[in-house]
């Protein structure tokens, strides 16, 4: 056989050889096992999630009935109101400011009518989900007024007022709706009503607010409570827990990763998240800030105790927004810890992002001990107070409201003492009720 033909065989078999380990290739069916999905970690929950109703809602009703003011923050009450309001249908929503010179004046020719109060400004856009609404109105408001009186077109009206920005919005519902409404007025005048009586007072033109006539009982309340584990805040907050690192100083835990920054400071229970700052833009969409924040909370089960949204604020200069979340009681009042803000919930956003989370690590207080009742002082004497103070301008306080005073000590109990508290040029101050005034009144 001649070199040609041996190379022409050989050449011949490899052919062969590939077009058979081709066709092996193609035709051969694996037994391979399909790949199982890898399990996600779900994030750690360190309290509870809620809806926007359970956190953006009233804090006080007044109802005012034939020349009088009767009031009350009771939690159920406000929950009933808002309830029925849910079952409305809410027309023809127009904005009648241009119609109002002073809203202060506006609400007290309303002498017939419920008012429901809200913490801070509140984006319709945002609440009409929880109404029965359609509308695309795009406004704020923080005071929802109902007239018990039906107009000559034979319908109820609704007005949603911000007194901050001086506008009131109109609109139209069904006779039968107010009618039935109507039935609340009757909680102000029965015996042991969870009313009170009030007197108004004008802060301003657009700000009108109402205090107690006379002295008033509190009770003092005493709770033992728990912190929440650090490692479980830890897990909650950080995205991959096993990267991040814990160091200890003095008697604060710091835990950090490549995104952020997580304080845990043991005596004064502030636990803050932080996160580095990028290039600056034009922030969050300030309608969706309230509900983004919220979002964020529930994304960790944030939600300890009973909050409540307050207000959200906008700073253009450093480029920031910030919202608020203040912790009440059961029976509805305001707690404040004037020291370290562990009652607040604070989240400030940046390039559509949070940069600051600050809460506490206190869980869920227990059953309360130890009560007993204090008297309170009456509006008028809070009022003739703060109006001798040299250093106070009456048109730069906000609101004035009775509250708690927040102290934790290292027994793990937490103290709620009564207390009058006012809001001054956007922050809050405590008057000490042992001598009118001294404590953090602040306004040196």
């Amino acid at each position: 056989m001649t070199y040609e033909k041996i190379k022409t065989v050989i050449l011949a078999i490899l052919v062969l050889v590939s077009i058979f380990l081709y066709y092996i290739l193609w035709t051969h069916q694996g037994n391979y096992e399909t790949l199982k999905k890898i399990p996600t970690v779900e994030p750690e929950m360190f309290g509870k999630s809620k809806e926007i109703g359970e956190v953006v809602k009233p804090d006080r009703i007044y109802q005012h009935l034939n020349g009088q003011h009767y009031g009350t923050m009771d939690s159920m009450e406000i929950s009933d109101v808002i309830n029925t309001l849910k079952k409305w249908d809410y027309n023809n929503i127009k904005n009648i400011s241009p119609e109002i010179k002073n809203i202060s004046s506006f609400i007290q020719k309303q002498d017939h009518s419920m008012e429901i109060r809200f913490p801070g400004d509140v984006p319709f856009y945002l609440y009409k989900t929880l109404l029965n609404s359609t509308e695309s109105n795009n406004f704020d408001f923080d005071t929802i007024l109902i007239s018990y009186d039906i107009s000559k077109d034979k319908e109820g009206l609704v007005y949603f007022i911000s007194r901050n920005n001086g506008k009131v919005y109109e609109s139209n519902v069904s006779a039968s709706f107010i009618d039935s409404f109507k039935d609340f007025t009757n909680h102000a005048a029965m015996e042991g009503s969870i009313y009170t009586t009030y007197f108004s007072h004008n802060l301003t033109k657009n700000n009108l607010i109402y205090l107690p006539k006379n002295d008033g009982s509190m009770k003092k309340y005493n709770y033992l409570y728990k912190t929440i584990d650090s490692a479980k805040l830890k897990r909650a907050l950080f995205s991959d827990p096993s990267l991040v690192q814990k160091n200890i100083i003095a008697n604060r835990e710091e835990y950090t990763d490549d995104t952020g920054l997580l304080r845990i400071d043991k005596d004064t229970h502030v636990v803050s998240f932080l996160k580095p700052s990028e290039i600056l833009t034009d922030g969050t969409e300030k309608n969706k800030m309230i509900q983004k924040s919220i979002e964020f909370v529930n994304q960790h089960g944030g939600w300890t105790n009973q909050y409540k949204y307050e207000y959200r604020y906008v700073d253009k200069n450093d480029n920031y927004d910030k919202t608020t979340f203040r912790l009440y009681n059961s029976a509805g009042f305001p707690i404040f810890d004037m020291e370290h803000k562990i009652s607040d919930i604070q989240i400030v956003w940046e390039n559509n992002d949070v940069k600051t989370f600050i809460t506490s690590n206190l869980s869920t207080f227990g059953t309360d001990f130890d009560t007993t009742t204090t008297t309170l002082m009456s509006g008028q004497k809070v009022l003739e107070y703060l109006k001798e103070q040299k250093n106070i301008e009456m048109e730069k306080i906000q609101d004035i409201v009775m509250g708690y005073d927040m102290q934790v000590d290292s027994q793990s109990i937490v103290r709620l003492q009564p207390s009058w508290f006012y809001e001054y040029d956007e922050k809050w101050y405590q008057i000490e009720t042992s001598h009118i005034g001294g404590k953090n009144n602040g306004l040196e």
